[in-house]
């Protein structure tokens, strides 16, 4: 299998996609909050504005098959964030 890093150039919307949606955080009323919409709405922190820097690299995650024997596929995204953007409190 591919590692996950030979996916990175190729993440953007489907063919015919004109959008992957965005989260951001934005303060609302004191409160850091999340929402999707990135550039499109008021926001503090938009990780990057695109789908490559937002939602990181493709994951490859091993699935249950038929006959017990495991499937890996590339269908999640993952990307660790060293903080939390919107802490309680």
């Amino acid at each position: 299998m591919p590692s996950s890093r030979a996916f990175d150039s190729e993440i953007a919307p489907a063919a015919g996609g004109v959008c992957v949606p965005i989260w951001s955080t934005r303060d609302v009323h004191g409160s850091c909050t999340f929402q999707q919409g990135g550039a499109l709405m008021p926001h503090e922190n938009d990780f990057g504005g695109t789908a490559a820097t937002a939602f990181g690299h493709l994951l490859r995650t091993v699935c249950p098959n038929t006959g017990f024997t495991p499937i890996r596929l590339f269908e999640n995204f993952r990307r660790i964030l060293s903080h939390n953007p919107c802490p309680a409190g």
